[in-house]
């Protein structure tokens, strides 16, 4: 998705939040930092404002599953000037039951420990997550996931409170017709709490962002970051009088 969208000519930067406190390959006894939610949208916020003062405009967040969330969080605060969220984990309010989460995080749930490490199993992972994808890419893609602190799954749980009103950039949700994590009624509903654009693509799974076959959704949100309009960042105007000794200097 990165190289399409550098290939329009947007340019793009991929950090990977928090990555000494989320290990791809943690210890036997390593125990975690008490780390959660709030901070991985904390670092995501700093990397906003690292784009911004590098470029005098604020950027535009794309996030996917719990990393769309994050990106509501940041649009909620005004850190980005749009944000594209696929598929993403739903805010606290939308009720997101399915039994398929109970697949996915069964290991995790079994644990019930938040001062460890954890990594959904690979079976629930690759008939969850990855059931849309190819099955010559589902270990790759298991292989790079990163392991979490068990306070971030707490949070997960809980739910991220975003309130309506904070939010005054524009919004394109993505849902998935063959998602069984995030249903697209949840996508639906979180869309229409934020009044938010909202693209559906009912053949498509959770992971859409490694399906081969994904580049029409790729296409889709070029468009829509191409037409709609993007909020501006206004600097104070100075006056001729500090125009003057701006040049003298």
């Amino acid at each position: 998705m990165q190289a399409t969208l550098e290939a329009q000519c947007w340019r793009c930067t991929a950090p990977t939040l928090l990555p000494a406190e989320r290990p791809v390959a943690p210890a036997a006894d390593a125990r975690p930092p008490k780390v959660t939610l709030t901070d991985y949208i904390a670092d995501a916020r700093s990397h906003c404002e690292a784009v911004a003062a590098r470029s005098r405009r604020k950027p535009i967040v794309i996030g996917h599953s719990l990393g769309g969330l994050i990106a509501l969080a940041l649009a909620s605060e005004g850190a980005c000037s749009k944000a594209v969220c696929i598929t993403p984990a739903p805010p606290r309010g939308i009720a997101n039951r399915t039994p398929w989460s109970m697949v996915l995080y069964a290991n995790v749930l079994l644990s019930g420990k938040q001062d460890r490490y954890h990594k959904a199993w690979p079976f629930g992972v690759s008939q969850v997550l990855l059931n849309n994808v190819p099955n010559a890419l589902r270990a790759g893609i298991y292989a790079n996931m990163r392991y979490e602190p068990g306070w971030v799954f707490a949070d997960m749980m809980q739910g991220l409170p975003l309130d309506p009103s904070d939010f005054a950039v524009p919004l394109l949700l993505v849902s998935a017709g063959r998602d069984r994590i995030v249903p697209p009624k949840v996508v639906a509903a979180t869309a229409r709490r934020y009044q938010s654009a909202l693209q559906h693509y009912p053949d498509h799974g959770h992971w859409i962002i490694d399906e081969p076959d994904n580049q029409t959704m790729v296409e889709d949100v070029l468009r829509w970051l191409s037409t709609e309009p993007q909020p501006q960042t206004h600097y104070p105007v100075p006056s001729e009088g500090q125009l003057r000794r701006a040049f003298q200097a």
